[in-house]
Order: structure tokens, then C-alpha cells, then sequence
């Protein structure tokens, strides 16, 4: 009976420790949050009118992993907005979607323009969680002060579109958030050619001013 005793005893501390130990897994994955690679638009700081999108993990990603396929879309509504895509960063390589989506399409007075990859190249070198990498660039010039948004909505979620953002790794499904969503684009600081005449004659009026006031001292 000692013995039964002692043995029911010791089945119970062990399942309590297993219990603990499985408690404190749970609490350490809570804290670690989904394994998943967050999304961003920037603009850079060289050169003018460059804009950057970049990743920011939430876990640790190794140089071995497998980048297996990257999608996002960007949109705007100002007319006046060009974008020029980038040279494409290695292993990222994005590009605007192929024929017949080249370049932004119009839709409901959104211009949407999708970039996608699908590089099955390991990822090249280590990524600590939290960490921003650029994957790629493009160039935005514009008549005036617009902005230009990263976006899932129900055009991009449209199954005959399919432009939603997607991130996947080594074959598993890493899409994360917009930590960063939007990026203002100003115009460039140029006085009009149409308008040189008119400050033209006011420094030649300051000119004569000048030379009248020195004439007469």
C-alpha cells in the first residue's frame, strides 16, 4: 500500500511538471506572437521621389529558408502620379504583375499597381526579428501633394484579381500586416517656365532700385 501510495505520488508531481512546462510553453508562444513577415512603405531618404517597401519579421527568419512567393499592391487616386519601378533586389526581385496587368490599372478612380515574385531561392542571409529590410523601390513624381497607400480591399481581394498581399516562406503562409501604409509624395520645388517673365522684371525692377539708391547717396 506504501509503495502505491508512493508511486501515485511521484505519477502526480510528474504530470504537475509536465503541466507547468506546458503552461509556460503556451505562455512563452503567446509572447512570441505569429511567426510572420509585416509589410511597409517609406519614402527614402536618396534619392528624390524614391519610395521603399519594406519587411519587417516577427520572428527569425535563416538564411537557408526558401522565399517561395511575395505579393502586394499599391494604389493611389491623383492622375498626376507616375511610378517607376526599380531594379530589382536580390532574392526579392519584384516586379509589376505580367500581361494584361502591366502597370496600374483603373479601377473605380483607384489606380492599383501589383508587384509579385516568385524567386524559390533561399533567402540569402539571416533576418532577426523586428528587423526592416527593403525589397524593393520604385520612383513617384506628381503635379501636387497626393499620397500613395498599400492596400488589401475588396478589389485586391477579388478572387478574379487575387492582389491581396501575400508573403510566403519554404512553402508556409507568412503574410503578416501593414505596419506602414501610406506615403506622402510632393511635387517638385520648380518655378514654372511660364512664369520667368514675371521674376525676371522683378529683379530687374530691384536691380534699378538698388542702382538709384547708391546714384544719390
Amino acid at each position: 500500500m506504501r509503495t502505491r501510495a508512493i508511486m501515485k505520488r511521484r505519477l502526480f508531481g510528474t504530470k504537475l511538471i509536465v503541466s507547468i512546462a506546458l503552461l509556460f510553453s503556451g505562455f512563452s508562444l503567446i509572447a512570441q506572437g505569429p511567426s510572420q513577415v509585416d509589410l511597409g512603405i517609406f519614402l527614402s531618404s536618396t534619392p528624390a521621389h524614391q519610395v521603399e517597401i519594406r519587411m519587417r519579421p516577427t520572428y527569425d527568419i535563416i538564411s537557408s529558408d526558401l522565399l517561395s512567393e511575395i505579393k502586394y499592391t499599391i494604389y493611389w487616386t491623383e492622375p498626376s502620379i507616375t511610378v517607376t519601378p526599380g531594379a530589382g533586389i536580390v532574392p526579392f526581385n519584384m516586379a509589376p504583375l505580367p500581361s494584361p496587368y502591366v502597370g496600374p490599372v483603373l479601377i473605380d478612380g483607384k489606380y492599383y499597381f501589383t508587384f509579385s515574385s516568385f524567386p524559390n531561392v533561399p533567402i540569402g542571409s539571416n533576418i532577426t526579428a523586428g528587423t526592416e529590410v527593403v525589397i524593393a523601390t520604385f520612383t513617384a513624381t506628381t503635379g501636387v501633394a497626393a499620397n500613395i497607400y498599400l492596400v488589401n480591399d475588396e478589389v485586391t481581394g477579388d478572387p478574379e484579381n487575387n492582389w491581396d498581399y501575400f508573403y510566403e516562406i519554404g512553402g508556409s503562409d507568412r503574410t503578416g500586416i501593414f505596419y506602414q501604409d501610406t506615403v506622402a509624395i510632393t511635387p517638385d520645388e520648380v518655378v514654372p517656365l511660364a512664369n520667368w517673365p514675371i521674376y525676371l522684371a522683378v529683379l530687374l525692377m530691384v536691380g534699378s532700385v538698388a542702382v538709384l539708391v547708391r546714384k544719390f547717396r
